[in-house]
């Protein structure tokens, strides 16, 4: 009796249905729950393909979210979130992905940004995230001048498999090329620095890639709209 007593008070404290165990509303009946778990192995299968593992997971919150590491050596859901800046460190093209990988986002963030600004980028400048062989030969077929890493700054790596990759090591190794690329870290690290220090965004509110995207155009605008404030003191 006493426990029939106490799931009762339990039941009309948390609002809980029969067998809800503390889950959502939306997740309290058990067709919705096999259905979402049905629908976020059908999304993984889509997204992973052949490669599909046991250890894939998706997130029944946010499913457009992937498992990605954070820069403190975490595993959580995700967004890639992307930003193009000008020389003087304003940002003029954003984007966000549901992958990991920043290589497959170097091309439309530079269709990116010669839509929105009129004119293709004279000079690419982007971290090593964005090698490979593929993209140096778009470059190429683009006649786009670019200086791309190839590994972390500073440290001597293997020499790299693939013609144009070796090529990309021996530019970087010229004085001009290091003084050009050297404005990188100043100019294109600095909004997400700031984004995520000084105005605080280092997780997402909302759900959905959608929404999160919406949120990033927004914080990189107020970003913008801080940037040229200062410039406009100086």
């Amino acid at each position: 009796m006493q426990i029939e007593e106490r799931n009762r008070d339990e039941d009309e404290t948390d609002g809980d249905g029969p067998g809800g165990g503390g889950l959502p509303e939306e997740l309290q009946l058990r067709e919705r729950r096999r259905a979402r778990i049905r629908a976020a192995r059908a999304q993984l299968e889509a997204e992973k393909g052949e490669k599909l593992v046991s250890r894939h997971q998706k997130s029944f919150a946010d499913p457009e979210a992937n498992m990605m590491k954070t820069g403190e050596a975490a595993l959580t859901y995700c967004y890639n979130a992307q930003a193009a800046t000008s020389e003087d460190g304003i940002i003029v093209a954003t984007g966000l992905s549901t992958s990991a990988s920043d290589a497959p986002q170097l091309l439309p963030m530079i269709t990116a940004v010669e839509r929105n600004t009129g004119q293709r980028p004279v000079w690419v400048l982007a971290d090593a995230g964005y090698r490979s062989e593929e993209n140096f030969a778009a470059l190429g077929e683009l006649q786009q001048r670019a200086l791309i890493a190839l590994g972390r700054e500073g440290k001597k790596g293997k020499l790299p498999k693939g013609r144009l990759s070796r090529r990309m090591k021996r530019t970087l190794g010229l004085p001009w090329a290091r003084d050009r690329y050297g404005h990188r870290k100043t100019q294109a690290e600095r909004p997400f620095a700031e984004i995520k220090q000084r105005m605080g965004l280092r997780r997402f509110a909302l759900r959905g890639k959608e929404k999160v995207e919406a949120e990033w155009n927004l914080a990189c605008a107020a970003f913008n709209v801080k940037a040229i404030w200062r410039a406009q003191l100086a």
